[in-house]
């Protein structure tokens, strides 16, 4: 049974709010009651494996020491770039089975994953997940989460608890609002071109400043985040690797939707001629 707590009333949030998108932008293309609500169960649905899969790889030694994580059904243990990739390709695949414009519908979507997105980390904040490290900075926020000793893992997280344990309370960068910050600067950005893109027919551009944004965000914000179980060669794949590959392919994308080919422009040039 789940228990309905911030996290999860976050995280179911940011699922409903993707879905009625989904809903409202494929309802356009014509598409049945029926068909609409499969795409987007399947496409949300695999977010979700996706995003334990990637975990299970971050983390093979937990899972190996507890296959069955793999299969918890609660929303923890998971990375949010394995359950994109997979949600993008599942509904890159319905797509094509069913006719439909990915790359325009694609464009539609991203501003209110951006948002959805916002929600899922508003999530981690109130459940004291995914802190970031140590700071003197003002906004530091002290996380009792982050400040686990085997006595409260124990005997609970209590004041009293904490005092005889000795476990100090130090402030953390809220790495999960700079993810909020990002996620919800990236949703604005795409919708700008969005709406720029209806006059100027630059199809697959507000997706890919969405993921650029989004992803030098998430980048910036793993310096400051903390991953108290996490190793180098995890952290490498995560990080640099991860975001590194990302970043190139959004970005020789971007310039090859942007930069107008010499078929196009020839025959632009033609076509004022005559």
């Amino acid at each position: 049974m789940i228990e309905l707590n911030a996290y999860v009333w976050m995280n179911l949030m940011a699922a409903l709010v993707l879905l009625i998108a989904s809903v409202i932008v494929l309802k356009k293309e014509g598409l049945s009651a029926g068909r609409i609500l499969f795409i987007a169960g399947i496409s949300i649905l695999l977010y979700f494996v996706g995003a334990r899969l990637l975990y299970g790889i971050l983390y093979p030694q937990k899972i190996l020491n507890n296959p069955g994580k793999l299969f918890e059904l609660r929303l923890v243990n998971f990375s949010m770039y394995g359950g994109l990739t997979l949600s993008l390709a599942s509904f890159y695949l319905l797509a094509k089975r069913y006719q439909l414009p990915f790359v325009k519908l694609t464009d539609q979507i991203v501003p209110v994953l951006g948002i959805a997105i916002a929600f899922s980390k508003m999530g981690c904040f109130f459940n004291g997940c995914c802190y970031g490290v140590q700071t003197h900075l003002p906004w530091g926020i002290i996380f009792e989460r982050a400040e686990q000793s085997p006595v409260t893992r124990a005997f609970g997280n209590s004041p009293f608890i904490r005092m005889i344990s000795g476990t100090v309370d130090v402030p953390r960068h809220p790495t999960q609002l700079y993810e909020v910050i990002f996620s919800l600067f990236a949703a604005f950005v795409a919708y700008k071109l969005v709406k720029m893109n209806v006059e100027r027919n630059k199809n697959g551009v507000p997706t890919l400043a969405f993921i650029l944004v989004l992803t030098m965000g998430r980048w910036v914000s793993f310096a400051f985040r903390d991953f108290p179980y996490a190793t180098e060669a995890s952290n490498f794949v995560r990080g640099p690797l991860t975001y590194g590959v990302i970043l190139g392919v959004a970005i020789f994308w971007l310039i090859r939707r942007t930069t107008p080919s010499t078929h196009n422009e020839a025959k632009k040039e033609a076509n004022n001629v005559k």
